[in-house]
């Protein structure tokens, strides 16, 4: 018959009773030999602890850890903001000096013409020894007017520019609170930026309703908008050859960094231009496409930075390729042409800061890849189009091979062995 004597392990395996010692841990009593046992396991764990606890200690007081820890990555995250800050900000730069200049030379254009127009008619009068006193007058007070203007206008340059700044809130461009990640703004904006937990509304991405942030949606005010939004934008690549939607895929007012740091107009770029490309590397263009809007107008996706692109061709933001339709829902502007460049390498341009995949790039992935334009048969049948080698191909709306059940664009119809010259490159 059992007893509370008896030793726990020894009452487990029918073993004769012996005199027992109770452990004040579990509870338990055991006999003197299951007892050291017991004892001997207990060291063994406080012995991994102490084991574990130094382990521990030495990678939270040893500083070299810092590398692979969250602090680490944290800073990374604002080391890289900061690295997009500045170029964003030298882009701006660069666009203000290059219209100043533009301006002081229209000027400066306009004076010489009128200088010269002066200078000819002193000139013919000479000759002619045709002039009185009141002819000498004018031309006098013509010449110091056009000195006057010179030395006012051109060599001050204060008085017919206009530079208006606005400042930047840095203070606010970061918000760093304990328990929550760190807010920082993706892109530079033209106005300084605002945290949107400091506003009480959101823009709707369907109707552009402003409504309470609190009420539980994100980019829609409701969910028929957000129904609505997803039927009338689900079919990105359009089987209508009458419509623009997709297609081109710059604006060519968008600015695009050059190698040199400055910046020139998307509809300006030609063969040979060096493009600045991501990490500090340069890629050339070899091909420049233009494409017509049929309508002279086109659904395109408007961002902070001014950059005008179509909704489906990707950008990467913060090393993610995304759809700017999906950051940006697309409007139907004004628009007569449309542009997309071939590069020798890289394949990468900035355009209004953003970066801007090309054609024939070969990138894989879930949003950057495509059938067509994400390879080398896009560039070899531009090139064949490019019948003069000028490397500018300039093509109507219309008509390219689709896929019958993916609706991607495959190919360019070719027409006698030519290719049709009404062509439309959709992304």
């Amino acid at each position: 018959m059992a007893t509370n004597n008896e030793c726990f392990l020894c009452r487990q395996s029918n073993k004769k009773q012996r005199s027992s010692i109770m452990c004040t841990g579990c509870s338990q009593r055991f006999c003197q030999p299951h007892h050291t046992e017991h004892r001997e396991s207990i060291n063994k764990d406080f012995n991994c602890l102490i084991e574990e606890h130094d382990i521990l200690r030495q990678r939270l007081f040893n500083e070299t850890d810092d590398k692979n820890s969250t602090k680490s990555g944290l800073l990374k995250r604002i080391e890289t903001w900061e690295k997009d800050m500045i170029k964003n900000i030298q882009a701006t730069a660069a666009t203000a000096k290059t219209r100043v200049i533009q301006m002081i030379n229209e000027e400066k254009d306009q004076l010489k013409k009128t200088f010269t127009s002066a200078a000819n008619e002193l000139k013919t009068n000479q000759t002619g020894n045709d002039y009185v006193e009141t002819d000498v007058q004018e031309w006098r007070q013509q010449l110091n007017d056009c000195q006057q203007k010179f030395e006012k206008h051109l060599l001050s340059n204060n008085n017919f520019i206009d530079i208006a700044i606005t400042p930047l809130d840095f203070e606010n461009s970061i918000s760093i609170n304990r328990h929550n990640e760190i807010k920082i703004p993706t892109r530079f904006n033209r106005t300084p930026p605002r945290l949107i937990r400091n506003e009480p509304n959101i823009e709707c991405k369907a109707c552009d309703r402003s409504f309470p942030k609190s009420s539980g949606y994100v980019e829609f005010c409701s969910e028929d908008c957000s129904d609505n939004y997803t039927i009338n934008h689900s079919n990105h690549d359009s089987s209508d050859d009458n419509d623009d939607r997709g297609s081109g895929c710059f604006h060519g007012d968008s600015v695009v960094l050059l190698a040199n740091g400055f910046l020139k107009l998307v509809k300006d770029i030609r063969r040979g231009d060096a493009l600045k490309a991501p990490g500090g590397l340069e890629s050339t263009v070899t091909h420049v496409v233009k494409i017509k809007c049929a309508t002279g107008k086109a659904l395109m996706v408007t961002l902070d930075s001014g950059l005008v692109i179509t909704p489906w061709h990707p950008i990467r933001i913060d090393g993610n390729w995304k759809f700017p339709h999906d950051i940006r829902h697309e409007k139907e502007i004004e628009c007569q042409e449309m542009y997309n460049f071939v590069l020798d390498k890289c394949h990468i341009a900035i355009i209004n800061g953003f970066e801007c995949v090309t054609l024939g790039h070969n990138f894989k992935g879930e949003v950057i890849e495509h059938p067509y334009y994400g390879t080398a048969k896009v560039v070899d049948d531009l090139c064949a189009m490019d019948v003069l080698k000028t490397g500018f191909i300039e093509l109507q709306s219309h008509s390219t091979i689709r896929d019958s059940k993916t609706r991607f664009v495959t190919g360019i119809h070719i027409i006698n062995d030519k290719f049709h010259p009404s062509t439309l490159l959709s992304c």
